[in-house]
């Protein structure tokens, strides 16, 4: 038992160490200049990870030894704040991370993308075995989650239909450029769906930054016939070309939700998501074309989720999606998944985000 009490000591002392390290070198950075925010830092000059670590609550925690160690180390602590991608504009960003993370070396990031008519929360779900960047925060991992420009709290331009998944990237790459350098990481995880997807293709064509890429509910060369059909429509474009200032309030919920049996889920997103958002990803369908992924500009290692009954994907897209990526791909198919496979039933979820972690963190 003494030795025991004594490796926990040893433990505790050097935890305390590292996390006093760590908020010297975080202090350093958000207190080193009372000037505006360059392009790149938080509009309040703060760093929510200094802040935390300012406070008493992890020092109390490490301290009070009535708690067991492994919850100290895997509370989730969540800080929104907005960082500056060009004067005068700002995306809402969430950072995710435990003192897991803080411990972790070398560092590790994901940053997580959204589908073109949700908020960035829409990764958060505050359901067990739903919560995706919470999980990663667990894993050792700072992680991200960002409203897109002209979305929830994110700055809104004039013209919604000026927003599409280049203007998109720029503001995001500007994202990544402040995590690698404030918390350290030497390069970061993108984990993207639908509209997500193409943004994160833009990004991960920079090797400097961008260490790998999971992909899902993706289209590359082409959609399902019948789906183009339905939706993808001549009214359809008329409609959305002509909402007022380029914005709309999207009717999609019920679709994306179909094969979400859990209400508590069900219940979080229509109160989350529902809202006014730009008509630009939308109408790059129109205005773009397929394909928008640059397959062959890629280098780093994919990760393609795809579910069994997604009825969006087009005979033999996904494998050849896999054939034209430049660097090593692995497709992997869900059983008895839909569109939006990590919310779906307890079983399709899990096998998600196990094949999910299993790539960016054996």
């Amino acid at each position: 038992m003494q030795i025991v009490f004594e490796t926990f000591q040893s433990f505790r002392r050097t935890l305390m160490l590292f996390v006093l390290l760590f908020f010297l070198g975080a202090t350093v950075y958000s207190d080193q200049s009372v000037a505006p925010p360059n392009i790149g830092e938080e509009i309040s000059l703060a760093d929510p990870l200094s802040e935390f670590l300012a406070s008493p609550e992890p020092w109390e925690a490490v301290q009070n030894q009535t708690q067991s160690l492994d919850k100290v180390l895997d509370k989730v602590h969540r800080f929104s704040h907005r960082i500056l991608f060009a004067p005068g504009k700002w995306l809402f960003v969430t950072e995710y991370f435990t003192l897991n993370s803080v411990l972790r070396e070398p560092a590790r990031a994901a940053v997580f993308l959204t589908g073109p008519e949700f908020r960035g929360n829409f990764w958060d779900i505050p359901v067990e075995g739903y919560s995706a960047p919470a999980m990663a925060a667990r894993r050792g991992f700072f992680a991200y989650t960002f409203d897109y420009v002209g979305v929830g709290e994110s700055f809104r331009p004039e013209d919604g239909r000026s927003v599409n998944y280049l203007s998109n990237a720029a503001a995001v790459r500007v994202l990544i450029k402040h995590v690698q350098r404030s918390r350290n990481v030497e390069k970061v995880d993108l984990i993207g769906e639908h509209y997500g997807v193409e943004v994160a293709s833009v990004l991960a064509r920079d090797p400097g930054s961008i260490r790998s890429v999971v992909m899902s509910t993706v289209n590359y060369k082409e959609i399902n016939a019948a789906i183009v059909a339905l939706l993808y429509t001549e009214e359809f474009e008329a409609f959305l070309r002509s909402q007022p200032n380029g914005y709309w309030k999207p009717g999609f919920l019920p679709a994306t939700l179909a094969f979400s049996p859990n209400e508590e889920l069900r219940s979080y997103v229509f109160s989350t998501q529902a809202g006014v958002y730009p008509t630009g990803p939308i109408l790059q369908f129109w205005d773009f074309g397929l394909p928008v992924i640059d397959a062959q500009a890629v280098e780093m290692p994919l990760l393609l989720l795809a579910g069994e009954l997604d009825v969006f994907l087009a005979p033999g897209d996904m494998e050849n999606l896999v054939a034209e990526w430049g660097g090593d791909a692995t497709l992997v198919v869900i059983p008895g998944g839909h569109k939006a496979p990590r919310i779906e039933n307890e079983q399709i979820a899990g096998r998600y985000f196990q094949e999910l972690f299993d790539f960016i963190d054996p």
